[in-house]
């Protein structure tokens, strides 16, 4: 923020203090400079903003289309009473019937990766006291 000289603020507040013209023609041309380049600044960061905008909403548009391309879509066109094409949840394991089963598998892999991991912790354990 350009520093306002004290004979500017005075007039700022309605106090006459004489100036040449020549100080006066010199002060509204640096005035209007100043104006115009806040204004143009302004206009260029619009400009950017706008150009970041339309990109960001062009990435979000080609992540969509290309989502559409390859995920199916779950709803199903009824014909008549009956569904028309694959139901893409067929194949999908029904995880409700065994909750418990589910809930054992789940617990049995992470409780056999950590009996592999502490397997090979311990060999390298060993490998180190042999050296």
């Amino acid at each position: 923020m350009p520093v306002v000289p004290a004979a500017v603020a005075a007039e700022a507040e309605n106090v006459q203090i004489p100036y040449s013209p020549n100080v006066k023609s010199r002060f509204r041309v640096v005035a209007e400079w100043e104006i115009d380049q806040i204004r143009t600044r302004i206009q260029q960061e619009i400009d950017q903003l706008r150009a970041q905008e339309e990109y960001e909403i062009r990435q979000w548009q080609q992540m969509l289309a290309q989502v559409d391309q390859t995920v199916p879509d779950p709803t199903l066109v009824r014909i008549g009473n009956r569904p028309a094409g694959r139901d893409p949840y067929a194949e999908a394991p029904e995880l409700s019937d065994n909750p418990d089963g589910v809930v054992a598998d789940f617990t049995a892999a992470h409780e056999e990766e950590a009996q592999r991991e502490a397997a090979q912790e311990a060999a390298r354990e060993a490998k180190r006291r042999r050296r």
